[in-house]
């Protein structure tokens, strides 16, 4: 039945971005946000020494993993408890007209919302971009497994980091620039994080 839940939401981004004039290839591509709030944890649970963007899944932290065009479906998975993700994301105008929300579609909301949790890891499992949060045991569970099935593990965007780039020399007279940063994803954390990456495994990184 969760297949079939996976089906319908396939299903039904053929026909939205056939309706827009596009050709849809099976499998369709998308990725997938899975928001975690963790009964208001989140953030606890990330700790002090790590940006919160993981708990938010803001707009602007979307947009430094996929860019500012985007022309794929994203499709919003999770516990849905902090409604204000939703909202900020559906209301930016680079995301919002490719957010897809499974739950909203009447064919999947009849079926019987026990199955939700299994259904969200078939959807992160088939994306091709995958966005979660270190400190959810589903997240890490579908990373995982989306690893063994051949999936580049540069496309979990769960242990996620900030490099800072060097700064560039400047003529002298020029006003120095503060380092920019770029986001990095620790391949191998999924399997070693509290080995090799402790810095960045959060404050409780499992399980939830």
């Amino acid at each position: 039945r969760n297949l079939l839940q996976y089906d319908m939401l396939q299903e039904y981004m053929e026909k939205k971005i056939t309706a827009k004039g596009g050709i849809a290839k099976h499998p369709i591509k998308y990725a997938a946000i899975h928001s975690r709030w963790l009964e208001g944890s989140c953030e606890r649970r990330v700790g002090d020494k790590l940006p919160k963007d993981e708990c938010w899944m803001s707009p602007e932290y979307i947009k430094e993993i996929l860019g500012d065009t985007i022309d794929h479906p994203i499709v919003l998975i999770g516990d849905g408890q902090n409604e204000e993700v939703l909202r900020r994301l559906r209301s930016d105008k680079v995301i919002g007209p490719h957010l897809i929300v499974p739950e909203e579609l009447p064919r999947i909301r009849a079926i019987d919302n026990r199955e939700q949790p299994v259904s969200d890891m078939v959807v992160g499992i088939n994306a091709d971009i995958f966005i979660g949060t270190r400190v959810s045991t589903m997240a890490l569970m579908v990373g995982m497994i989306r690893v063994i099935l051949g999936a580049d593990p540069v496309s979990n965007y769960i242990y996620v980091h900030r490099d800072k780039k060097p700064l560039i020399s400047l003529p002298e007279g020029d006003i120095p620039r503060s380092p920019t940063q770029t986001l990095s994803v620790c391949k191998e954390c999924l399997f070693l994080c509290n080995i090799s990456k402790s810095d960045i495994c959060g404050h409780e990184s499992l399980y939830a």
